[in-house]
């Protein structure tokens, strides 16, 4: 099994890039092999509505809404967040991208380092969180230079740590 995911790997670096990533206002169009990276962290805690794993920022506002949470704690969240705020674009998207799931650009470090920071943050409150790398994101909905939101594949390929 180990072999067979080494080729894929492998099989996925070597092939050169089909196409390119067009965005027009509705859509994306997605290339069949791409080589650009993206990263998510997600909590284990699921949606109701959907039975996936929420992201950081629904789980940091979670932690930050307790009753449980310290005023030093809640107060650290609330400035990690205004960061975020302030440095990071939030799209709207068409009700009928429900199923979007946003991935940094793996390129986007100063996010990155401040996103180890709310996983800290939340990990302290119990909140556990991990972390997942692809290259095969799904239909790209929104695309700028630090994030994407993509509609997964049934079974898109992540690796997780």
């Amino acid at each position: 099994m180990r072999l067979f995911l080494s080729v894929n790997v492998v099989r996925l670096v070597l092939r050169p890039l089909v196409g390119d990533f067009s965005c027009g206002v509705k859509r994306c169009e997605m290339a069949p092999y791409a080589t650009e990276t993206y990263v998510r962290f997600q909590s284990r805690r699921r949606y109701s509505s959907t039975g996936r794993p929420g992201g950081v920022f629904v789980a940091a506002a979670q932690v930050e809404d307790s009753h449980q949470v310290s005023d030093a704690t809640r107060q650290r969240l609330r400035e990690t967040l205004d960061w975020f705020n302030q440095n990071l674009k939030a799209p709207s998207l068409e009700d009928r991208d429900w199923r979007t799931i946003f991935w940094f650009r793996e390129d986007a470090q100063p996010l990155i380092s401040q996103m180890w920071q709310l996983v800290s943050l939340l990990e302290e409150e119990g909140v556990p969180v991990r972390k997942l790398w692809t290259r095969q994101p799904g239909q790209i909905v929104y695309r700028d230079q630090l994030q994407i939101a993509a509609i997964p594949q049934r079974q898109s390929p992540a690796l997780r740590l």
